[in-house]
């Protein structure tokens, strides 16, 4: 860890790290890291982010950064949060957090019911923990869920409580695959084609959709969707 933030200093500040400063600058971040180095590639984007050969950090910059891992989640996330647990971004990092598999734009874009500019704008606020690859959200790192699920955080702001998602998702699914129904004979269903978005998240419910109902005790629905099928 102590060779990579020497490197990523050389690179940010393009120059050599010989004296004290440089050396001070390399430890300080080497404790603050505690031996992670998830927390050396984050921090090593926040410096590239906030510092330059015009703008070279200080001891005091660099001993403002986080503590540890835990403390910079929860630092960069306010900055996303500010405080708001009803925006689209902390409902989304709940649906992210709680779902089966990496979801689809679309997907999420349907779950949150915004706007495809409102869609854009979040994940583009969310992409440093939350990047895209190939249309798909994807967290950065396992350690952030086990942060935002740990037990001992449950009266923190900025605790995803899984369950309450669960039933959130359960409900969600639920909806996706009646608004899909079209009439009933007596062999079963026949569906409406889906528009596209719609064909994302009606995948996803189908998919899904059982286990979510499971988990947040609907196992009658659950029944009932598995017979539907």
């Amino acid at each position: 860890i102590r060779n990579f933030f020497q490197h990523i200093l050389r690179k940010v500040c393009k120059t050599e790290i010989k004296d004290d400063t440089y050396e001070a600058a390399v430890e300080v971040l080497v404790r603050k890291s505690k031996g992670l180095f998830i927390y050396a590639a984050m921090a090593a984007e926040k410096l590239k982010d906030e510092f330059s050969i015009s703008k070279i950090p200080s001891i005091a910059d660099l001993e403002e950064y986080p503590d540890g891992l835990d403390e910079f989640y929860e630092i960069q996330l306010e900055r996303i949060v500010q405080d708001d647990t009803e925006c689209l971004e902390w409902q989304a990092i709940q649906f992210i957090t709680a779902a089966r598999e990496p979801l689809h734009v679309t997907t999420i874009q349907s779950l949150l019911k915004c706007s495809d500019k409102e869609r854009k704008q979040l994940t583009a606020k969310l992409s440093r923990f939350y990047p895209i690859r190939n249309k798909r959200i994807y967290a950065y790192h396992k350690s952030l869920k086990d942060w935002l699920t740990k037990e001992d955080r449950e009266d923190e702001e900025m605790f995803v409580d899984l369950m309450e998602v669960e039933k959130n998702f359960a409900s969600q699914c639920l909806d996706v695959w009646e608004s899909c129904k079209s009439e009933t004979d007596e062999k079963g269903f026949i569906f409406t084609p889906p528009d596209g978005r719609k064909n994302r998240t009606l995948q996803y419910a189908l998919t899904h959709g059982v286990a979510h109902l499971v988990e947040s005790g609907r196992t009658d629905d659950a029944k009932k969707l598995m017979l539907d099928v």
